[in-house]
This record gives C-alpha cells, sequence and structure tokens, in this order.
C-alpha cells in the first residue's frame, strides 16, 4: 500500500489517539511526553512550537493563552479557526515549510504513517539548532524486508545523531547533533499488522536496507 492510498484508509482517516489531549495534566502531553512544553518553551528566546498529527489542536490552544508563542498545528482533521495558533490541514507527508522550531512534537502520530522514518527525517530538520523533537514510535512495526525487525538498525542511527530513545514511552526525543538521514529505503505500508502498544489499530512500515 502506498501513502496516498493509506491515508484514505479507516484506520488514518479514524485516529482518536490525539483528539482531546490538553497541555497539562491528567490526559495530556506532560504526561505523554515526560516534560513540560510550557516550561520548556518559557525558556526559549521568541519561543516556536509546531505540532504534527496534533488532533483538535486542544494542546496549542490551551499554550496560545499562557504565553507569546508562534504556535503551529498540522492534522488532517478540519478544526475552528482560532486566534494564537496557525493550522494547517494536511498531512505531515505533505506539510512543507521552511521556518525552524524550538520544539517539535508528533504524539503517538507516527503509528498511521507508512514512512515513519521520513517523517523522523523531516521532523529533525524543522528544529532550530538547540531545538528540541518529541516523537512517539512503536519500533516493533518497524521492519526491514521479509518482516525481520528494523528495530536495532533504527535505534542506532537515532543515538548517532544524537537523540534518546526511551522505550518505557516508545519515544524519540532531544536535541540532534545533526538532521536525521536513515540509511534504509521506504517499500511500503501494511495494515495487516494489527494494534500496537497503544491498543490501537496501527501501519506497519517496511523498509530495504542498501546493497
Amino acid at each position: 500500500m502506498n501513502e496516498d492510498e493509506l491515508e484514505r484508509t479507516s484506520v488514518v482517516a479514524n485516529c482518536t489517539m490525539n483528539r482531546q489531549r490538553g497541555l497539562e495534566g491528567p490526559n495530556s502531553y506532560e504526561k505523554e511526553l515526560g516534560f513540560s512544553i510550557l516550561a520548556y518553551l518559557n525558556k526559549c528566546d521568541d519561543p516556536s512550537w509546531l505540532d504534527l498529527c496534533c488532533g483538535e489542536g486542544r494542546a496549542l490552544e490551551e499554550a496560545s493563552y499562557l504565553g507569546d508563542f508562534r504556535l503551529v498545528g498540522v492534522d488532517l482533521i478540519e478544526r475552528e479557526r482560532s486566534e494564537g495558533v496557525d493550522w494547517h490541514r494536511t498531512s505531515l507527508r505533505a506539510f512543507e515549510t521552511s521556518e525552524k522550531f524550538d520544539l517539535v512534537t508528533c504524539v503517538h502520530g507516527l503509528h498511521y504513517l507508512g514512512d515513519k522514518l521520513g517523517a523522523l527525517e523531516k521532523i529533525s530538520g524543522w528544529l532550530k539548532p538547540e531545538g528540541e523533537m518529541y516523537a512517539h514510535i512503536d519500533l516493533a512495526h518497524v521492519f526491514l524486508s521479509g518482516k525481520s525487525s528494523a528495530a536495532r538498525k533504527v535505534l542506532g542511527e537515532v543515538r548517532d545523531a544524537g537523540l534518546e530513545y526511551s522505550r518505557s514511552r516508545h519515544l524519540i526525543h532531544g536535541c540532534p547533533s545533526r538532521r536525521l538521514d536513515f540509511s534504509l529505503s521506504f517499500e511500503k505500508a501494511d495494515l495487516a499488522v494489527g494494534p500496537n502498544y497503544t491498543g490501537q489499530p496501527a501501519v506497519g512500515s517496511y523498509y530495504s536496507s542498501p546493497p
């Protein structure tokens, strides 16, 4: 299955992972990521935050009331316009910007993408020199051709770029020393892999190694 076909499937269209999550509290970005976005942004000069697969964008809207931040949200779903947040109704795959951000987040969004590694490469390229990225990824759903696990290779390249991986949170995070550039090439997406660690239906991603 290619990326265009994937975005039209019920698994992606009906994704509910990030619809009502707020900035802080029990059901929040703070809980999922293990750090306070608000405290981080308040330490930045001219702070900016790009939230990918933001759902209804509740966390972004809450942040807009709490500080003078540059806030950008990207998701496939329609939402009402609101002051203080720049909304983009598009996929992460299609989204492009020349802007750089202090913080880029993708909370449980990569589970529903085909080319997860390509998305991580883009995310790392949207950061300011001291910017940080936080992105959940289920490495159990990232495969090499023949359905062998790509987890060890991916983790090695993630760490080579100066990023950390939290196994308990399934989270790549930190300030990369360079832009991610994975050696694997995306081949196809697969909806038959079933639920991931969240319990929600997810997408398997298949890659090939260089010859």
